[in-house]
């Protein structure tokens, strides 16, 4: 059966697992430790899909302008962990640009800019398009209403894999 994986890297981060119809399979919250991304954890959920008919999405990540170096070496080392897992698991992967996946993903949804900013807020417009296509799913966080970003994104991104038919 084809699964389509969605990831959203990052401390916040979240993995969405899709079966061939669009169904949620699984959900996870990207698993953390104290020193970052706990790779063995993250390894785990990945193990019932070695060598399956899934493909695997995740952004393409580049400089993030006003990004720390910190930031920026931990956001390296989670792509790296990310492509490795793939790699000894054989789970096809592919990086796609945050643009590409947004661009499909947004279409219908009005811009809506960042207060007081000319730049588009693309959380704000994942949100409306993730309750747009999915409107009976709620990642809410567990104190309060807000809902889980890296899920949502996540969960577009494997959207999009399944668009696309990667």
């Amino acid at each position: 059966m084809k699964t389509y994986i969605g990831v959203d890297i990052g401390l916040h981060g979240g993995i969405i697992i899709l079966d061939k119809d669009g169904s949620i399979l699984e959900q996870y919250e990207m698993p953390v430790d104290k020193s970052g991304i706990d790779m063995f954890e993250l390894d785990k959920i990945f193990w019932d899909y070695e060598g399956s008919n899934s493909m695997l999405v995740f952004e393409k990540l580049g400089p993030i302008f006003g990004s720390s170096k910190k930031t920026t070496w931990s956001m390296g080392m989670q792509v790296g962990i990310m492509k490795t897992i793939c790699t000894v698991r054989s789970i096809p992967y592919t990086e796609v640009p945050a643009k590409t996946w947004q661009k499909e993903m947004f279409q219908g949804i009005p811009a809506i800019n960042k207060p007081g900013k000319s730049s588009l807020d693309t959380k704000a417009m994942a949100l409306e398009a993730f309750k747009r296509l999915h409107p009976d799913v709620s990642f809410n966080k567990p104190k309060g209403t807000k809902q889980h970003d890296g899920l949502i994104d996540a969960l577009l991104m494997a959207d999009y894999a399944k668009r696309k038919n990667l």
